[in-house]
């Protein structure tokens, strides 16, 4: 459930309250990889303690019966550092979107905040991928600095 859009400074932060109660605020998603034959979306939520970030790979991969476990993700940034994100949550959304979200370490901010990713490794039950980014290297920036401009707007 949306409940408002805030576009400011370029930024278009929407939000949504979950069934429990907690208030998610995110940027739209973008896209971090394309070829003709599969895509990477991704971008960033927080509920102002946490950020994650959450990938949607297309095509949507075929559902499985039971649930796997989930590795945790890998990100390269430029500078040829490399993290990993524990994995959070992963739905099958309306039976066309596969979401899949990492918790971001506030560790990791600063890193993410001054050097462009540049692979994006994924494993799933579902998924087993390497997305070396082309579009939209910054677009984790982008989105981390749109999203810690909500102190300044609510």
């Amino acid at each position: 459930m949306h409940i408002f859009s805030q576009q400011q400074n370029n930024c278009n932060i929407k939000n949504y309250l979950s069934p429990d109660g907690t208030m998610y605020y995110y940027v739209p998603v973008d896209t971090f990889y394309y070829t003709e034959t599969k895509q990477l979306l991704g971008g960033m939520v927080t509920d102002k303690e946490h950020y994650f970030l959450t990938l949607q790979p297309l095509p949507k991969p075929a559902a499985i019966g039971s649930r796997k476990k989930y590795k945790p993700l890998t990100v390269t940034l430029e500078n040829d550092s490399t993290f990993t994100l524990d994995f959070f949550d992963a739905r099958f959304v309306n039976d066309t979107i596969y979401n899949v979200v990492y918790l971001f370490d506030s560790d990791k901010h600063r890193a993410f905040i001054t050097n462009n990713v540049k692979e994006i490794k994924m494993q799933t039950p579902y998924i087993d991928e390497s997305f070396v980014l082309k579009l939209h290297k910054d677009a984790i920036i982008q989105h981390i600095n749109c999203l810690n401009s909500i102190k300044k707007i609510l």
